[in-house]
This record gives structure tokens, C-alpha cells and sequence, in this order.
């Protein structure tokens, strides 16, 4: 447990469930991030990131609770991946994209190491750290399109949810069993999107004013668009549609009338000025 002084918006505990890490903002939008050794020790600054460098993420602790990786921008120029070492709160970076930001991780809950990270380039690409997973993230990507994370595991690490976020469908999940390879569909989050042909998205690439290089996805449109409400391109056809017999819509007759009059009484007035 751990008592907030009113600035902390994020604390991250251990691998044994001691709260140790705390994410806090002053009022000039800087991050704080504050350490302690252990449930009863004192909190200390460990570093103090620019607002400009936007929110860093504390992501786990090393197996050993000895480091801390931080996702952070500071003194970079996109989102990376850093070790600060708590016996002298050194920091030293691990993985980093000039381009592109690292986007999110996964710890292995069996052995807590940190075994993987993503960088969100035109697509999400996994950097894979421990070996032993290289196989396992290979398999991963092969078994959808879409782009995906492992969003949570069995304690053992053998049973993985996955999640998978295509172009042109709805988000759809699955159960990866490690040991056999074999992976089972669970459900979609918005089903009733499967029947229906969507626009897929193409990344491209935009130059700013700096001429630094911006990426970002268009989505481009694959049926021609349906004529909208009363338009038609045969004419005949359209004033065949706009042509009733006076009296079938009594409710609209009457305001049309109404319109007409006020029109000719404005007129009248006008000319007898």
C-alpha cells in the first residue's frame, strides 16, 4: 500500500507486489518519476521528465526488482525503451526508433523478464529479446492480418489472449496455447461488422514544413458512391419523383401555402412603400 500525496497518477508494484514506483505531474505538466527499495523505505526522485516529451510509461521491473524499464521520450526523439539501474539510479537505453515510437511490451509472467517489445511503425513490429519467443511471435503473426498484443496470460506463461486489431474488421481474440502451437477464435468486440465490406487503410507518408517526414494511414474508398436522397442522373426520372397530386400530403400543402402567402404579403407591402 502506498499513501498518494495528491500528484501521482500511476504506481507500479514488483514481482512481489510491493508497491515501488510512482508517476506523478507537477503544475508546470512535468513528469516525476519517484522510487523506493521496499514497502518501508523513503521515496525518491529518480528522474524528471519535460512536459514536451510527453508521459513516460514505467512498464516492470527486471526479475530481479534490481532495474526499472520506462518507456520514455526524454532525450530522444521518439518513445524508447530504457533501464534505470536502482543501485545508482543510472539510466542506460535499450531500444529506440529515430522515426517511430516503441509502443508497448510484454513480461513473461513465469519468468518475469521482459521478453518483447513493439515499435508502431506503418505497422506494428514486435522486437523479440529472449529467444526462446522468437518462434512464438512468428506463429503470432501468421495467425491473422491484423496487427496484434498479448493482453494477458496464465500464470505459467503457457496460455496467451491474444488480440488482434485489422484494417477493414472489428478487433478479434484468441487463446494461443504455447506448448502445442494451437490457437482457438474466441469472439470479435463488434460482430455485426463481419458482414459488412469495409475500407482498408494505406500508410503513406507526409512532409511538414521542417521537412521531417510524418507518417499516417488513408483510408481509401473501394465502391463508388450511392446517388444521395432525390438525385438521379436521368432527369425524367427525378421530376417523375418530384411530381404529386396537390391534397395527397395535406400536413405539407398547408405549410406551402403558408410560405406562399407571407411571400406575397411581404411583396405587397414593399411595393406600397
Amino acid at each position: 500500500m502506498a499513501a498518494n500525496p495528491g500528484d501521482v497518477i500511476k504506481w507500479l508494484a514488483d514481482h512481489d507486489q510491493v508497491v515501488r514506483v510512482a508517476l506523478a505531474q507537477d503544475a508546470e505538466g512535468e513528469s516525476i518519476l519517484r522510487v523506493r527499495d521496499g514497502a518501508a523505505g523513503a521515496w525518491r526522485e529518480l528522474d524528471r521528465i519535460a512536459a514536451q516529451d510527453s508521459i513516460p510509461q514505467p512498464v516492470a521491473f527486471s526479475p530481479d526488482n534490481r532495474s526499472l524499464y520506462v518507456i520514455s521520450a526524454k532525450d530522444a526523439n521518439t518513445a524508447r525503451l530504457v533501464r534505470y539501474d536502482l543501485d545508482d539510479d543510472s539510466v542506460h537505453g535499450l531500444l529506440e526508433d529515430e522515426s517511430y515510437d516503441v509502443h508497448s511490451r510484454y513480461v513473461d509472467p513465469a519468468s518475469n523478464a521482459l521478453v518483447a517489445v513493439s515499435v508502431l511503425r506503418d505497422r506494428m513490429e514486435w522486437s523479440v529479446l529472449t529467444p526462446e519467443f522468437v518462434p512464438i511471435f512468428a506463429t503470432l503473426a501468421g495467425l491473422e492480418s491484423g496487427d496484434f498484443e498479448i493482453v494477458d496470460a496464465s500464470a505459467d506463461g503457457g496460455t496467451l489472449v491474444v488480440r488482434y486489431a485489422p484494417d477493414a474488421g472489428p478487433a478479434r481474440f484468441y487463446l494461443f496455447d504455447r506448448p502445442s502451437g494451437d490457437a482457438i477464435h474466441l469472439f470479435a468486440d463488434r460482430p455485426a461488422l463481419i458482414a459488412h465490406r469495409l475500407a482498408p487503410m494505406q500508410p503513406i507518408s507526409l512532409t511538414a514544413r521542417d521537412g521531417s517526414a510524418n507518417g499516417a494511414l488513408r483510408t481509401r474508398r473501394t465502391v463508388a458512391p450511392r446517388p444521395m436522397g432525390l438525385r438521379s442522373a436521368d432527369p425524367v426520372a427525378r421530376q417523375s419523383r418530384l411530381r404529386r397530386t396537390p391534397g395527397e400530403l395535406p400536413g405539407v400543402d398547408g405549410v406551402r401555402q403558408g410560405i406562399l402567402e407571407g411571400r406575397k404579403s411581404r411583396m405587397g407591402r414593399r411595393h406600397a412603400d
